[in-house]
């Protein structure tokens, strides 16, 4: 699967004041393939330059393709403690190492 084949969202969420009093949060950067969500990476810090790096092009920044709304929103709740379970549609495949599972 090339590159071109992921849409992506970049997703800010607010956490809590941290022990600085400074707002705290993470950047999310979700991918999805048709239809279906195939890789999240977290960071922690609003500072989006290390999550930019994760980004395909701006050409693959489509947060409007499904499942990407939904991801967007589930993840929110998460994080606002109104949620504990994710129900979204996944792809999933062998780890990146090449190892058996």
């Amino acid at each position: 699967m090339s590159v071109a084949d992921f849409d992506s969202d970049l997703i800010q969420i607010q956490l809590p004041a941290g022990g600085a009093g400074g707002p705290a949060g993470l950047a999310v950067v979700a991918k999805a393939t048709a239809g279906a969500l195939v890789e999240l990476s977290i960071f922690r810090s609003f500072d989006l330059a290390a999550a930019r790096v994760d980004m395909p092009s701006a050409g693959q920044l489509h947060p409007d393709r499904p499942p990407l709304p939904e991801v967007r929103r589930q993840l929110a709740e998460y994080f606002a403690g109104e949620r504990r379970d994710f129900v979204l549609p996944a792809h999933c495949s062998r780890p990146r190492s090449g190892r058996p599972s």
